[in-house]
């Protein structure tokens, strides 16, 4: 008869390549080997109780609760591999209403007002950092990526003729710099951005964008939260997201939720959804055009 351990290992097997690499993929072995297994894990899985696995999972709950309710999502489907297998006949999971329930206030990215934006991009320009870091900072303000396909950006991405970006789909679970979604997405960029990126072209040696002055590769995430930490320890390059749609609505003429919504590469649902198989290139671009001119003055 298996223990709990073995089955948990042969269920991660199945399960580990289906996510992305990095914390999606260490956080469910990091729970295991740290609320789990010391408890059960060396246990035949056919003689592990509820209340056993109740006693594990509570104390959870009331200590760290997001960390909790991924623990029992886990524990659920390795028994039910297990029952699958028939090494044992129910399942002890309890289901969640039998656990405290605490309200957590939610935390959300370190953001600017819209109207500050421009302020940041003064401040920027002003500090010591490298052209690479600056110029990084503006496209992330200009194109709501996140910074991770900001600063992954090859110059192959860019086409110089019509100053189109195109994100590549993403193929598998490891490679970064891909759009969240996993979608291709592709962005003319406004001229005057194309034109500061291209000045860059002719000291670049590799095959980034965004290079490192100090290391071989491109500009790493950490290098450019630091400065924006500098100016703000509450801003993060996410939150630039957040305030790109305050400045969609407040702008004069707004702009319609569902572009926004488009720009960001947000999954869109209920109705807003059917926008998703219409064009939105020509009004991405025109946003990408008066986000440049509103942050930078320069059309």
């Amino acid at each position: 008869m298996p223990t709990y351990d073995q089955m948990w290992q042969e269920w991660f097997w199945d399960v580990e390549p289906t996510l992305q690499e990095g914390p999606s993929r260490r956080r469910p072995r990091a729970i295991h080997e740290h609320h789990i297994s010391p408890v059960i894990g060396a246990r035949p899985i056919n003689e592990i109780r509820r209340r056993e696995v109740f006693n594990l999972l509570n104390p959870l709950f009331k200590d760290k609760p997001v960390t909790a309710g991924h623990a029992l999502g886990h524990i659920n489907k390795v028994f039910e591999r297990a029952i699958v297998q028939e090494f044992c006949e129910n399942n002890p999971t309890p289901p969640r209403s039998n656990f405290p329930k605490r309200i957590t206030k939610k935390k959300h990215h370190g953001t600017l007002p819209a109207e500050r934006l421009p302020e940041l991009w003064k401040w920027v320009q002003g500090t010591q950092a490298s052209d690479s870091a600056k110029l990084a900072i503006l496209t992330a303000m200009v194109t709501a990526h996140r910074i991770g396909v900001v600063v992954r950006v090859e110059w192959d991405h860019i086409d110089e003729n019509t100053g189109v970006w195109t994100v590549p789909e993403r193929t598998d679970k490891s490679t970064k710099g891909r759009m969240k979604s996993g979608r291709e997405y592709s962005l003319r960029l406004p001229d005057g951005l194309i034109k500061q990126l291209y000045h860059l072209c002719p000291s670049s040696t590799g095959k980034y964008v965004f290079e490192s002055p100090s290391t071989t590769g491109h500009l790493t995430e950490n290098a450019v939260l630091k400065i924006l930490k500098r100016f703000d320890p509450a801003l993060t390059t996410h939150g630039f997201r957040n305030s790109i749609k305050e400045f969609c609505r407040r702008t004069e003429p707004s702009i319609a939720d569902h572009i926004a919504d488009a720009f960001c590469d947000h999954s869109l649902k209920g109705l807003d959804a059917s926008y998703r198989r219409f064009d939105t290139s020509t009004e991405r671009a025109e946003l990408a055009d008066r986000l440049h001119y509103y942050v930078t003055g320069i059309s």
